[in-house]
């Protein structure tokens, strides 16, 4: 017999592979990721796969073509908001220098 204990559904995160399969198919990788928004070093968006990141994580669910919730259940809430962020340190380096100038004037 069944135990009818309420117990919280437990939902891991996809596994790493699975992320790059899935932005594969729709024909990207995290190398292309980081050319087209700017990033410093190349291999910068691969933090995510280790590190929250709700900039990048929403990047790379936009990208697969579903909340970043359900790729990364342990870093949300019931809600769909991030439980931890992180501060943005990609951007084009355009306005990467125009924050830069706005943090120096302060």
């Amino acid at each position: 017999m069944r135990s009818t204990t309420n117990k919280k559904e437990v939902r891991s995160d996809w596994h790493p592979a699975d992320i790059k399969c899935a932005m594969d198919k729709k024909g990207y990788s995290f190398a292309r990721i980081a050319r087209e928004y700017g990033c410093i070093a190349r291999n910068s968006p691969n933090s995510v796969l280790r590190k929250p990141w709700s900039h990048m994580e929403k990047i790379v669910a936009g990208i697969i073509g579903v909340r970043p919730a359900d790729i990364w259940p342990s870093r949300y809430d019931r809600r769909g908001n991030p439980l931890k962020e992180r501060s943005a340190r990609i951007t084009s380096k355009g306005n990467r220098l125009q924050e830069l100038k706005a943090v120096s004037n302060v």
